[in-house]
């Protein structure tokens, strides 16, 4: 299973790779959106899972698998419900927002020898997206571009950035939390 799952993360890189060189945009803004790198810690996780064939997971590991999880399935449901536009079938934009959140998912979901988490440990989950938000705030403000328009101050005013913000970390919290639950039931729905 580590070697299928080396060899995915291998093949995530080589995707991230031919996407940026196909995206026509420069280094820094292509690994601003929250999509390219959540994809890469996926990618960077199944290879490192495929270097150190891994037989325990540690708690540290399955802490960082949950997290990435969670980034995934936010990246997806705000490309879904958010940005999704009807000419947006690159088959780069399905594979990053729909097939890899699943494929992750389930990989994650029979995962059964993974440690319980608990709900103060996911507090940690939250540094990356907070550190991201502060990070692309300071890239618009420098750049005057924004990844997502949500975001743009400029574009959408204060009020509306914070309701954006709120919302997201909103639903974050609830996605997290329904990963703790199931990771922590999953054991069970697979004896």
């Amino acid at each position: 299973m580590n070697k299928a799952r080396f060899l995915f993360g291998i093949f995530i890189a080589i995707t991230i790779v031919y996407s940026f060189f196909h995206s026509g945009e420069n280094l820094v803004r292509y690994f601003s959106y929250f999509t390219t790198i959540s994809n890469l810690f996926m990618s960077i996780f199944y290879i490192y899972l495929g270097v150190f064939r891994l037989s325990i997971i540690k708690h540290t590991v399955s802490l960082i698998r949950s997290a990435i999880l969670g980034y995934l399935v936010i990246s997806s449901l705000v490309y879904i419900f958010i940005l999704h536009s009807p000419d947006s079938s690159y088959w780069v934009i399905i594979l990053f927002h729909k097939i890899n959140p699943i494929i992750f998912f389930v990989d994650w979901l029979f995962c059964r020898n993974e440690p319980k988490i608990n709900f103060r440990e996911i507090t940690y989950w939250f540094i990356f997206p907070f550190a991201y938000v502060i990070y692309v705030l300071f890239l618009g403000n420098a750049i005057n571009w924004y990844p997502y328009n949500f975001f743009n101050l400029q574009l959408v005013g204060s009020k509306s950035f914070v309701i954006n913000f709120l919302l997201i970390l909103f639903v974050s919290i609830i996605i997290s939390v329904v990963i703790v639950k199931l990771g922590n039931f999953r054991k069970k729905l697979f004896l």
